[in-house]
């Protein structure tokens, strides 16, 4: 063989490589395009969220769960929502928030404001992050994301797999920068429906990690109006000061 030929093959498989890569990030484009179209085709969201975050750097245990429902519209946050669990409920109409204490049958109003709503727990790696956070990084070349298939308790799905360094996903779906930190975020997707089922977050400095679930998602559900009013339950709590977060 000759050294043009060599030449020629090396440049060949060099090129080929290329394409290939070029190729699996457009197919990436397409999935995440899917992804965004799809979760944004639905008015309403409703599902069991249930999230575990271990964090023994910091000594931080704690699991949380409850029904949310998301409605997609025009306000400060781009959604209402009622939060509920056995103990508390959240409600937000799109200009009053308000905090439902089930055991002391307390209401409370909390701030309008995006830097006190961003605080909700259920917020974290929700539906409503991940419906914000797809559209941020479709262009993004630096953002190199790992897709493959699997299968989770007979569901198909398609796993997406991405790291950003010093950088994580906050509530609102904005990249936040952290650093000295590096987490791999690994983001399961319902293959019939192109929505998201299951989000880990692992930190790969350490033993920490956040994971979160929704699981009987359903969609466009029809809520009474009156059910996101802190006046419709005046007459079963009573109102408290203002609740700070």
């Amino acid at each position: 063989m000759t050294l043009f030929n060599k030449k020629f093959i090396f440049f060949s498989f060099i090129l080929l490589l290329i394409n290939l890569h070029a190729k699996s990030q457009e197919n990436h484009k397409i999935l995440i395009n899917n992804i965004i179209n799809a979760m944004h085709s639905y008015k309403t969201v409703s599902y069991d969220y249930s999230r575990v975050v271990r964090q023994p750097s910091v000594g931080i245990s704690n699991d949380f769960q409850g029904k949310i429902f998301f409605s997609f519209t025009k306000n400060l946050l781009g959604s209402k929502f009622i939060f509920e669990n056995d103990l508390t409920k959240d409600i937000y109409d799109g200009n009053t928030a308000c905090f439902l204490d089930k055991t002391t049958k307390e209401l409370s109003i909390r701030e309008n404001d995006i830097k006190a709503l961003m605080q909700y727990a259920f917020l974290k790696n929700s539906y409503y992050t991940l419906r914000n956070f797809f559209p941020r990084i479709i262009e993004r070349k630096d953002i190199k994301i790992v897709t493959r298939d699997t299968s989770i308790l007979s569901k198909d799905c398609f796993v997406l797999e991405f790291n950003i360094p010093n950088t994580v996903i906050n509530n609102l779906g904005e990249l936040q920068s952290v650093p000295e930190e590096n987490h791999l975020y690994t983001i399961l997707i319902d293959k019939k429906l192109f929505l998201p089922i299951d989000v880990f977050r692992k930190n790969l400095v350490n033993d920490d990690y956040v994971h979160c679930k929704f699981n009987n998602i359903i969609l466009d559900q029809v809520r009474d109006n009156a059910e996101f009013r802190y006046e419709s339950y005046l007459g079963e709590y009573h109102e408290v000061k203002t609740f700070q977060f």
